[in-house]
């Protein structure tokens, strides 16, 4: 946080703290099959059909809700971490442009109308930056999301083959 704060692109070490964030998260799905792949080994029973489960989760993903819920409730301090690296998206205006809306709050008391000028541009310089990011991860999942299900799909695919 600190250095994205201190940072003058906040959003890239945001980006890196999500693609790190995902991978991990990726790890821990084929450390979690891996472990229980090697318990129904050492147990010389299956404790877990992983195969029968992952293949469940596959065909019918509404019967085994639980298991998307528990897996991705890690992803919670990720959305947390994503959440604070937003709080540096007003960076991305030049700072010509923040100081005269810091004026415009500090001076917000003088009149309603001062009040709504600093509320507006204050709006504007918040939500501005996320409507344009959202707009290129629109963009750019219009272009690579089947790339992204492709490579999911081979995850998966990965992951029954640890389960066997």
């Amino acid at each position: 946080m600190r250095r994205g704060l201190r940072s003058r692109l906040p959003l890239l070490w945001g980006l890196a703290d999500l693609v790190i964030a995902c991978g991990l998260f990726l790890a821990l799905g084929a450390a979690l099959v891996g472990t229980i792949h090697g318990l129904n080994a050492l147990a010389g029973a299956t404790l877990l059909d992983l195969p029968a489960l992952l293949d469940g989760a596959r065909n019918d993903p509404g019967a085994h809700l639980w298991l998307y819920l528990m897996l991705f409730s890690t992803i919670v301090p990720t959305a947390l971490h994503a959440g604070l690296s937003l709080l540096g998206v007003q960076g991305l205006w030049p700072r010509a442009w923040r100081r005269p809306v810091a004026a415009w709050v500090e001076q917000a008391n003088a009149s309603p109308l001062a009040t709504l000028r600093a509320a507006l541009a204050l709006g504007v310089i918040w939500t501005l930056p996320l409507v344009v990011m959202g707009g290129i991860v629109w963009a750019l999942w219009q272009i690579a999301g089947g790339v992204i299900t492709t490579g999911l799909g081979h995850y998966f695919n990965a992951l029954m083959w640890l389960a066997t």
